[in-house]
């Protein structure tokens, strides 16, 4: 039984260590909104990315197709990079905004 408890410790310590921790980029767009993007580790591929934007819930994207650049999207907003440009849409509102990383 101890050996059981002792082996399973040892591989939640080195599944917890081989997991990176998501990279998180702060931006501001021109429209004077400011968010940061906390894109999940290369573990997964980088499949989902938290959407922080003062004062409202924090979203959760999931990575979506695109023919080039990335693009996360939920039902209320879209993150789109391409070639270093960003663009963040409120697709509630139809509004999008040019954002640089700060």
């Amino acid at each position: 039984m101890k050996l059981t408890v002792v082996l399973a410790l040892m591989v939640f310590s080195l599944s917890a260590q081989a997991r990176p921790a998501a990279k998180a980029v702060n931006y501001r767009c021109d429209d004077g909104v400011e968010f940061t993007m906390a894109f999940s580790g290369a573990a997964d591929n980088f499949a989902t990315a938290q959407l922080t934007i003062a004062g409202r819930k924090p979203q959760t994207l999931r990575s979506q197709r695109a023919a080039s650049g990335a693009h996360y999207a939920n039902a209320r907003y879209a993150y789109d990079e391409w070639h270093g440009e960003i663009r963040l849409t409120d697709l509630k509102t139809k509004s999008a905004a040019q954002c640089t990383a700060q």
